[in-house]
């Protein structure tokens, strides 16, 4: 029997073996003594149960809400600064906790406007990490806000790209681009940006828009646009260049050093 076999049945050799295959053979019998002691506790564990009877129809809950998915948005919240960089941008401290709950909701349960203020109210446990109480919030506030957010975009997508950089320095190569567009089920008359086109939900009986983001190559955002539903990628390649070129004056250099 091989040296390294033998040490493995729990046998000793008179004569060492290969230094590799002793650190394998040792690794290998670590491995398995940790995985044999947590069987047999597992099987001590349940020799000593002790099981009760449960009457399933007289147990309730109330005010039960999701906690984990808030923790890991909260924490990257608070990573890219936000709540500075809406500062910067002018918003209250309100206004600041109103755009986390809209941004993190939208992340861990996407839907509309009503039913992120839904989702808010009743089902989650970021309103207790929030700076600000919004537990009485209205529904309109959610539709403000997300107009709020809507009129900084190009600061905040800015804002963002410095601290995402500060986070991961690497070198800045390569841009991707690419569209895709969306529905209004009514008849958007008064939006400007609604036109007939090629729907890529198949919805061509409803006028759209159309949206546009540029990402490096690791997949982080540059800046998104919003076009009209009747654009394609050849229409609207020369304004992502010339956008891309204005942004050169942000010193590229300095922010991916």
């Amino acid at each position: 029997m091989p040296p390294h076999w033998k040490a493995l049945a729990g046998q000793v050799t008179l004569f060492e073996e290969e230094k590799e295959i002793a650190e394998a053979a040792e690794s290998a019998m670590a491995n398995y003594s940790f995985n044999q002691k947590k069987v047999d506790t597992k099987k001590q564990r349940r020799s000593k149960a002790v099981y009760a009877s449960v009457d399933l129809n007289s147990v309730s809950t109330g005010e039960s809400r999701s906690l984990g998915p808030e923790l890991v948005g909260h924490a990257a919240w608070q990573q890219l600064e936000l709540d500075q960089l809406l500062d910067d941008c002018g918003f209250s401290p309100t206004e600041q906790a109103l755009a986390e709950a809209a941004v993190v909701g939208r992340l861990i349960a996407p839907s509309s406007d009503l039913a992120s203020w839904r989702w808010l109210r009743e089902r989650t446990a970021l309103v207790e990490m929030l700076s600000v109480d919004l537990s009485h919030i209205g529904k309109d506030a959610i539709y403000e806000i997300a107009d709020l957010l809507l009129s900084n975009k190009t600061d905040i997508e800015r804002g963002l790209r410095i601290r995402e950089a500060n986070l991961f320095s690497r070198p800045h190569q390569v841009f991707l681009y690419d569209l895709t567009n969306t529905y209004f089920e009514g008849s958007a008359k008064k939006n400007e940006l609604a036109h007939r086109g090629k729907s890529k939900e198949k919805r061509t009986d409803c006028p759209l828009v159309t949206l546009a983001l540029v990402v490096d190559d690791a997949g982080f955002p540059i800046f998104s646009q919003i076009y009209e539903g009747n654009k394609s990628e050849p229409e609207t390649l020369k304004d992502i260049l010339e956008r891309l070129n204005k942004d050169a004056s942000l010193k590229w250099q300095e922010i991916y050093p």
